[in-house]
């Protein structure tokens, strides 16, 4: 349950995939699969600790996962469902 003061996290809008060479490894990129694995990252600002910080959830973990502040171990949110991933191709 998310803490009352808080907002709920909203994700980030669609993003739309086009083709690009991947200059790190030297290769063409490729497309997403139909069911991608993903991860998010989300960031937070502590203001006990007056510092920011990020935790991450992903697609293939086993549910529920809680995100807690790295300053004081403060539970920040918790992933009771899968996030949902579309491809806009």
């Amino acid at each position: 349950m998310p803490h009352p003061a808080l907002p709920a996290a909203r994700p980030p809008p669609p993003h739309r995939w086009a083709p690009f060479h991947d200059t790190e490894h030297d290769r063409a990129a490729t497309a997403l699969s139909p069911t991608p694995w993903v991860r998010l990252h989300l960031g937070y600002h502590c203001p006990q600790a007056r510092q920011s910080g990020t935790f991450g959830i992903q697609t293939n973990t086993v549910r529920p996962v809680r995100g807690a502040c790295g300053h004081r171990d403060h539970p920040l949110a918790t992933s009771e469902q899968v996030p949902v991933v579309r491809l806009l191709l």
